[in-house]
């Protein structure tokens, strides 16, 4: 139980962790004390549980423990891209090149989340809305109209008389309700995105080209950094793909790797991965052949960052119209199946 409670309040937070991997990168490579560093990372403007946590790992490294292993206490804080990505600089000894490659990563997924928030936040107010102005009708206005009829002694429309009848069970059972809610509101969809579309619609899913773009910036942004810590590279791999348990991004490390193992250069492993465009190929290739892979990687994530925020601004500039519009439809039908009628009814019971 404790351990389901710290999972819903306690989760990772992408602007926290890349102002820990920038400081304890920065102040570690001007020499400052490790434990130290953790000391100044309690006073900054850091995320719910991320000070404490922080508190718990500099006690155990006084006692001895890695800095790896102190963070793999905390995983509901630290995902395991992060602790990867620790224990590739530990290991190789350039931790601050890792931690600057954590902190590249994680502001330009906080950026990207930003982005798509702001787009849909106005939407979402239009739909909650809409839902707060269903239920009002529902449980107030439609009631009020049902009484009016009665004491007419005009017939309810249809459509509102089996919204009246619904509301009316809703207080009889309410505990019904919300099971039935519920279930079939989260419980059911859950299941049906876990298990279903997951496993059957994920192929052709992937295939829309704003989701494949977006896969290949984060993949190669990925061997970027594994490329600028300066490991070996099948092992760096190695740690992303286990970083990403099941998926795309997994898919892709596993298959790269299995192709670098078997003596393939990384232009000719990914010419054999769908996702990856002729023009990464080619970058990659003068990588190979200049000497200069960290630079090549590093430039050719940058354009396919910028290639993939215009994708998505340009989708979500769309999104915001298309969806007022159906706000607008939802109104008007609306209005036509309940209110008209409402209406329609109480002028023919005045004038009968």
């Amino acid at each position: 139980m404790k351990n389901f409670i710290k999972r819903v309040m306690l989760r990772p937070n992408n602007d926290s962790l890349a102002i820990i991997a920038e400081n304890i990168g920065s102040l570690y490579s001007e020499g400052i004390p490790f434990l130290t560093i953790l000391e100044l990372l309690r006073e900054m403007p850091l995320a719910n549980g991320y000070k404490d946590s922080i508190y718990k790992i500099q006690y155990d490294i006084e006692n001895g423990e890695s800095f790896e292993n102190a963070l793999k206490k905390h995983k509901e804080l630290f995902p395991q891209f992060f602790i990867s990505m620790v224990s590739i600089g530990e290991k190789s000894g350039r931790l601050n090149e890792s931690l600057k490659g954590i902190k590249e990563y994680y502001t330009k997924i906080s950026s990207i989340k930003k982005i798509v928030g702001n787009a849909l936040a106005y939407p979402c107010v239009l739909l909650v809305t809409m839902i707060s102005l269903g239920l009002f009708l529902a449980l107030f206005i439609i009631p009020s109209f049902f009484d009016l009829y009665s004491s007419m002694g005009t017939e309810m429309p249809k459509s509102c008389l089996v919204i009246y009848e619904f509301v009316q069970k809703a207080k009889e059972n309410p505990l019904i309700i919300i099971i039935y809610a519920i279930s079939w509101g989260i419980v059911i969809p859950s299941l049906v995105i876990k298990h279903g579309i997951k496993k059957y619609v994920r192929i052709p899913f992937e295939k829309i080209s704003i989701i494949r773009d977006f896969y290949e910036y984060i993949s190669i942004s990925l061997l970027s950094i594994i490329v600028k810590s300066g490991i070996n590279l099948s092992l760096g791999l190695n740690y992303c793909a286990n970083s990403f348990s099941k998926g795309v991004l997994n898919h892709k490390f596993v298959n790269i790797n299995s192709a670098i193992i078997d003596g393939k250069t990384l232009s000719e492993a990914l010419q054999g991965i769908d996702g990856y465009s002729k023009y990464t190929i080619s970058i990659v290739k003068l990588g190979e052949a200049s000497g200069s892979m960290d630079e090549r990687l590093e430039l050719l994530s940058s354009y396919l960052e910028k290639k993939s925020l215009e994708k998505i601004n340009k989708i979500l500039a769309g999104l915001q119209p298309a969806l007022i519009l159906v706000m607008a439809a939802i109104v008007l039908i609306f209005i036509m199946i309940f209110v008209i009628p409402l209406f329609g009814a109480m002028m023919t019971g005045a004038e009968g």
